[in-house]
């Protein structure tokens, strides 16, 4: 098999994986009821489920991302796909919210592996088409995440259990791990680089680029998340929607994500990473106002959570493409960083958020997903700022 055969190959199969992922991922938002009166625990209580989740996740990445560049990314990714199976299925049947924290925390780390993994095979491997192809990939991720809530909204409708949504996601990753063992035996080394800007190895965590793009992870995971985990609880509460119609708005969500995805696998031939995400942040920041502006109005409500749907789409295949083109000569390092503090965002805030809906009801929410966006705009800032300065740098000592 030639190399680039076998490279479209993977591809696929990472395609498909992440496919399953987002399928079930996007399901947890919506079972968290389910989850509630099958453990027995408020609601509040099994919003922990998303800190075990991402505890998991947050693990994986800082481990797989030490080691990958020793043992190689498909091993590790294939590794990952089967305890996210067994956690699926763990997390399908658990009667106490103990066991449901220590399957979601399984569960958890292998999302990490596939995560971190999955893209960073794609994106040391097709690096003249980085930006497109990672999000080419995550257009799958979205794409199970629109179908997982509706299937939920479906089944609910009909068998009162919305849990089944999880043995299939469970039986698709199972099996993409099989395939990836068959189409990817071995180790895969990165394409070579040949990049202007480029950050030594002995520097790298020493670097404020690297820290600013870190922490507009962190905010983007625990707004995602928290969009994603709390719309259908949210538009229950403020414009009292039934658990079916608002598991479909988050089916809805992950449509315009969708969409995002693939505006930006386009925008990557056209634009520059920066570029790129600016422009997400920029439709983020205009779909919160919306969002702010139309509490309690049930038509605004939801247009406001499907234009953040469409900003965040490309946000973070974006991110970690142009991680991976800044710190290329440590990409498994550097992108593990970068996932590894959306992981934090995304294991403390949405749970954070929880409690405050919890207690306070819904409407502050739509102010703290705006203050992320803010946020994470001015990161972005600050990081551009110090890539020009460094690029400027580079350009003296050349002459």
């Amino acid at each position: 098999m030639s190399s680039s055969r076998q490279l479209n190959r993977i591809l696929a199969v990472v395609c498909f994986i992440f496919f399953s992922l987002g399928l079930v991922t996007a399901s947890i938002g919506p079972l968290l009821g389910e989850f509630s009166a099958n453990t027995g625990a408020s609601l509040a209580g099994v919003g922990v489920i998303f800190t075990a989740f991402f505890l998991g996740a947050l693990i994986a990445q800082i481990i797989n991302g030490m080691i990958s560049e020793r043992f190689g990314l498909s091993p590790l990714l294939i590794g990952g796909a089967m305890l996210a199976a067994v956690g699926l299925v763990g997390m399908s049947f658990s009667r106490s919210l103990p066991s449901l924290l220590g399957m979601a925390l399984i569960t958890g780390y292998g999302h990490g592996a596939i995560n971190l993994c999955g893209n960073l095979i794609i994106a040391t491997n097709f690096k003249d088409k980085r930006v497109t192809a990672v999000n080419f990939i995550n257009i799958f991720y979205a794409g199970g995440a629109f179908i997982g809530p509706a299937l939920i909204g479906l089944i609910v409708s009909r068998v009162k259990i919305g849990v089944p949504v999880f043995w299939l996601g469970a039986l698709l990753i199972f099996t993409s791990a099989l395939i990836m063992m068959r189409v990817s035996p071995g180790r895969i080394e990165p394409a070579a680089e040949n990049q202007t800007l480029s950050i030594q190895k002995s520097a790298l965590f020493a670097n404020p680029i690297l820290w600013a793009l870190a922490l507009l992870s962190l905010f983007y995971g625990g707004s995602e998340t928290g969009v994603a985990g709390w719309t259908t609880t949210y538009l229950q509460q403020s414009v009292s929607f039934s658990l079916e119609r608002g598991a479909f708005v988050t089916s809805g969500f992950y449509v315009m994500v969708t969409l995002g995805r693939s505006i930006c696998s386009w925008l990557g031939t056209k634009l520059s990473g920066v570029q790129v995400l600016l422009a997400t942040l920029t439709a983020t920041f205009v779909g919160t106002v919306i969002f702010v502006a139309g509490y309690s109005n049930p038509l605004l409500s939801v247009i406001g959570v499907l234009a953040i749907g469409l900003g965040y789409g490309g946000t973070y295949p974006t991110l970690v493409a142009l991680t991976s083109a800044i710190f290329h000569k440590s990409a498994g390092k550097a992108v593990g960083l970068v996932i590894s503090l959306g992981s934090i965002g995304g294991m403390t805030l949405p749970s954070l958020q929880g409690v405050l809906i919890d207690n306070s009801g819904p409407r502050p929410f739509g102010f703290i997903i705006a203050a992320q966006t803010i946020l994470m705009l001015a990161l972005l800032g600050f990081a551009r700022w110090r890539m020009s300065r460094q690029e400027s740098a580079v350009q003296t000592v050349s002459e």
